[in-house]
């Protein structure tokens, strides 16, 4: 596997490129994001252009729409219902 600025991983019967923090995949490379420390992205590759979207490092740990901000030290998220957990990751139904 080729993956500049990647790391490979076997997923079932495939070899994928897992980008590195701070880099989003592109086509079939890892290209930087360019959104801040620790801030990863996706490119849409469209017909006449190409769009980047950065994505918060803190809303990358939330789960099931839940929003997190860093509190000192420690993360605080607040989930929307049904879920619960630190990340928002169990529902209570």
């Amino acid at each position: 596997c080729d993956c500049e600025n990647g790391k490979c991983r076997i997923n079932k019967f495939e070899v994928i490129c897992e980008c590195l923090p701070e880099y989003g995949k592109y086509k079939d490379a890892c290209k930087a994001c360019d959104c801040g420390t620790g801030a990863n992205c996706t490119f849409d590759v469209g017909f006449w252009s190409t769009d980047k979207y950065c994505l918060d490092p803190l809303q990358q740990q939330s789960q099931n729409g839940g929003t997190c901000k860093d509190e000192g030290k420690e993360l605080k998220c607040a989930c929307k219902s049904p879920y619960l957990g630190d990340l928002c990751e169990r529902s209570n139904d």
